[in-house]
């Protein structure tokens, strides 16, 4: 009897996580890790993931945005529809950062620290 319960709430919690979310806001800032300082006008690629009308519950939707932090380091981007996003931060200032997270309704706040590369 527990090794069923076990396995029904199992199932329901990863049922639960492949699930799309609508209205979207992934935003957040960049901060350099040594100084603290917000970093500005830095190029960044949001991949957005979701299942859509998926069978077999693999992801279905892919997109790929590019946007840049502003002058105080923020960034925002609106989806229709996600489930999972991946930020990709490639500067000539820092070392290569990429970063997956889950999603849900509403805002999103991821804030990163890059890291500088040495002279």
């Amino acid at each position: 009897m527990r090794i069923r319960l076990t396995l029904l709430l199992l199932g329901l919690i990863l049922m639960s996580c492949q699930k799309d979310h609508k209205e979207v806001l992934v935003q957040g800032q960049l901060i350099d890790q040594s100084t603290k300082k917000p970093i500005s006008d830095t190029p960044l690629v949001i991949e957005n993931w979701a299942y859509g009308n998926s069978p077999d519950e693999s992801y279905t939707i892919f997109q790929e945005y590019l946007t840049k932090t502003n002058s105080e380091g923020y960034f925002e981007q609106y989806l229709d529809v996600s489930s999972y996003v991946v930020l990709r931060i490639k500067s000539i200032k820092y070392r290569d950062t990429v970063h997956g997270f889950n999603v849900s309704n509403g805002k999103n706040t991821f804030n990163l620290k890059l890291e500088p590369l040495r002279d």
